[in-house]
């Protein structure tokens, strides 16, 4: 059953526990995580017209529903829906994730690396 977690000011809705504080108030989510079989990400590997550069150790392919398959070489797959609001996964992405969201939230000046993360829970 699929939890809610609040996260920088984002309501992440989750079917794997993340290492964050649950989200107490009932509200929509701004972005759900799922995950995936190993199945279904070789199903989508093969939808994916990946460049023949296919070695290199980023991937990226518009698939023909508009979703967006990427692919970090030995890390990470990932298929986000064509609204951007759903993540499907296979592999852990947790870290990856709260890294990536902290990184865009500090490039944006809307926290700073130096201060402890406390505040920011909900």
């Amino acid at each position: 059953m699929p939890v809610r977690y609040r996260v920088y000011g984002l309501t992440i809705e989750c079917d794997f526990p993340l290492s964050c504080p649950r989200n107490s108030k009932d509200s929509a989510p701004d972005v759900r995580l799922k995950r995936a079989t190993a199945e279904r990400f070789d199903q989508v590997r093969t939808m994916a017209t990946i460049p023949p550069r296919a070695a290199q150790w980023f991937e990226c392919a518009r698939l023909e529903d508009g979703s967006t398959y990427l692919r970090w070489a030995r890390l990470f797959e990932f298929l986000v829906a064509p609204d951007g609001r759903t993540i499907v996964r296979i592999g852990s992405i947790a870290k990856a994730f709260a890294g990536q969201l902290l990184a865009d939230l500090a490039s944006e000046g809307k926290v700073r690396l130096a201060d402890p993360a406390q505040p920011y829970y909900y």
